[in-house]
């Protein structure tokens, strides 16, 4: 019979089993046999690597083990995939030209309580860098910017020395210390020139070794701003400057200066066909989140005189708006007579008996022909005329009528009133509404 002595004591259980008809002749005590713990041998790696912790060999002799706990002593501390398991998981730390040693702990324990505890050494030694980048002078540097207008400048200084001490223009912000270089570097094509700078030397050295070891192949150090005659912009709260040009093929390329400012959340980018910010509504054609975005291509089918603007949205809620960007979109060329079609969202298009061409992608909610030309009221957008190569925009009512009378337009615009235009001008002729 073999009993629990932690439950009953042992002349209680002889009296029990005596009185069963068994009597007790002599009582073995049998001891439990504690774990033996081994965490297995020092390991030596390299930094980056992945490395594996074993407690398998680990052993009891009678009931079993019931836990395991790994537990870090010492060393760059570093995450366990778990510290419960035979087998923890972790990727070896960064570590200087000296390494570290870091010690784990493995503590085993049977399913009667005992434990025993093992240690392990695992030694992380650094990676070897073979130095491939070149170090320029800032003469040489410059001469490599002038040149080359697709190079790749970053500044890895951090963004409060980026801002207030000034940086080279044209240059990204990827700073060393807190780690946004580490994160942003993969986004770098690896055939690029790159050349880094940061204040002194110093960082910039260990960024452009950083991605050497990474495989690219056109790094350049130039070291410290303070040590050439540099051209320094610092950071500025005001909106950047847009321009605008017309590709035939694409449409409207639109391009900035990076914004350098603080507290940047988004770029936004507006359209309107009239010169006054929010009249008679601005259309938002674009969001972008990337402050290093400098430019986009509006592919919308227009025609006619567009005024694009872009604003800086901040963090707090303000919002900077840039100065006009004007461009003329001519329309397609050819006569007025044909038929004319509104589609809706969809936009208005002219069939010559052919094709379909597109005049812009607005919804036309009155139209009619008047001088040999297209009177379109575009609702919100307001009342234009097209002549078959470009828009020409009235006025931003709407137009909630309209009918040619003695050679001229007339137009009712619902509560502004009724009116005439000779071609030149708008005459009134009435505040009132017309019903019919």
């Amino acid at each position: 019979m073999v009993f629990d002595d932690s439950k009953t004591d042992v002349s209680r259980m002889q009296s029990a089993l005596s009185a069963g008809g068994y009597p007790v002749e002599n009582v073995i005590y049998e001891e439990n046999q504690p774990p033996s713990a081994d965490a297995g041998a020092d390991q030596t790696v390299t930094e980056g690597d992945r490395v594996i912790l074993n407690g398998g060999l680990s052993s009891d002799p009678d009931d079993g083990i019931a836990s395991y706990l790994w537990v870090q002593k010492s060393g760059t501390p570093v995450t366990l995939s778990t510290d419960t398991e035979i087998q923890p998981v972790f990727t070896a730390p960064d570590v200087s030209a000296a390494g570290d040693s870091l010690v784990f702990s493995l503590t085993v324990t049977d399913k009667s309580g005992d434990g025993d505890t093992d240690e392990i050494i695992v030694n992380v030694k650094d990676s070897p860098i073979v130095l491939s980048h070149t170090e320029l002078m800032p003469t040489q540097a410059k001469d490599m910017i002038d040149r080359n207008p697709d190079i790749i400048l970053i500044d890895v200084r951090e963004n409060s020395e980026f801002c207030s001490e000034g940086h080279i223009p044209g240059s990204v912000n990827y700073p060393w210390n807190s780690g946004v270089f580490q994160e942003k570097y993969s986004e770098l094509p690896k055939d690029a020139d790159i050349l880094v700078i940061c204040r002194t030397g110093n960082r910039s050295h260990a960024a452009a070794g950083f991605l050497d070891a990474q495989g690219f192949t056109s790094v350049y150090d130039i070291g410290g701003i303070t040590s050439g005659d540099w051209e320094i912009l610092t950071c500025s709260n005001e909106p950047p400057a847009l321009t605008a040009s017309l590709d035939a093929e694409v449409g409207v390329s639109l391009s900035w200066r990076q914004y350098t400012g603080t507290n940047f959340e988004s770029y936004l980018i507006l359209r309107n066909t009239f010169p006054d910010a929010g009249y008679p509504e601005d259309i938002y054609i674009r969001t972008e989140s990337d402050v290093q975005v400098t430019s986009y291509t509006d592919t919308t089918l227009l025609a006619g005189i567009f005024y694009y603007r872009i604003i800086v949205v901040k963090k707090d809620g303000t919002l900077l708006y840039s100065d006009n960007a004007e461009i003329y979109i001519p329309g397609k060329s050819f006569p007025v007579h044909g038929l004319f079609a509104d589609f809706g969202d969809k936009g208005l298009y002219f069939y010559d008996g052919n094709s379909w061409t597109g005049l812009t992608n607005w919804n036309a909610e009155n139209m009619l022909v008047w001088n040999k030309r297209l009177a379109a009221d575009f609702g919100e957008h307001g009342l234009y005329l097209y002549d078959g190569g470009s828009w020409q925009g009235l006025t931003g009512w709407n137009a909630e009528n309209m009918i040619v009378w003695n050679d001229k337009l007339a137009a009712d615009f619902g509560d502004k009133g009724l009116y005439l235009y000779d071609g030149g001008s708008w005459k009134g002729l009435a505040e009132w509404n017309r019903v019919e």
